[in-house]
């Protein structure tokens, strides 16, 4: 697991973001990789409203949707989802839409379009639109255990601004390049750090 670390921010130079630490810093997922349990810190101004994405690898899926017929389970609709994550995990403290992304938007906003509807019965309900598609092949995703969607703020010490993540990334964790993008609503706006995780 390589890590790259870039540091970009909206806020002005003086709100600057302190570097995030990912630990392990390199792991090689060989052939007989059983998972690894991956760090990520960093010490915040206190109070701040942060989320944490870790999505990747990005690549374009197609995604069935199985229905059941004279005994059998076949496949139905078919949508085709462009740069799809393989691995998804959201963690704020406070619910993701309530961030005002601005310029970030298209990105972000396309990476939880992939959470789970928790609203509706997923087995039930015949997915229509591209946000149904996303939250369909998020809710896969979950049930292999490769989408973790925290948004309880547990993550982080509010008192002193430290930020500890403990993600497990299971042995069906897919190799490629990983994003983790740290957010933190500042006064000056929305600041954001980025790394880059290859496994």
């Amino acid at each position: 697991l390589l890590i790259a670390i870039a540091s970009s921010s909206l806020a002005t130079a003086s709100e600057l973001l302190p570097t995030i630490s990912v630990m392990p810093n390199q792991l090689k997922a060989g052939l007989f990789f059983q998972g690894e349990q991956v760090v990520i810190s960093a010490k915040l101004p206190p109070g701040k409203q942060v989320m944490v994405i870790v999505a990747g690898p990005q690549r374009d899926r197609n995604i069935s949707k199985k229905i059941h017929q004279t005994g059998i389970w076949l496949n139905g609709p078919t949508s085709k989802l462009q740069d799809a994550p393989g691995y998804l995990a959201v963690l704020s403290t406070q619910p993701a839409r309530q961030f005002d992304f601005n310029d970030q938007a298209g990105q972000l906003l396309a990476l939880l379009n992939y959470l789970p509807d928790t609203t509706t019965n997923q087995q039930q309900k015949e997915p229509e639109t591209l946000p149904q598609w996303q939250s369909a092949y998020g809710q896969l995703l979950q049930n292999q255990g490769l989408l973790i969607n925290r948004q309880d703020g547990s993550f982080i010490n509010q008192t002193t601004g430290q930020l500890d993540i403990k993600l497990n990334l299971p042995s069906s964790a897919p190799t490629g390049d990983y994003q983790v993008i740290l957010l933190v609503d500042t006064e000056a706006g929305l600041s954001r750090l980025d790394a880059r995780l290859e496994l």
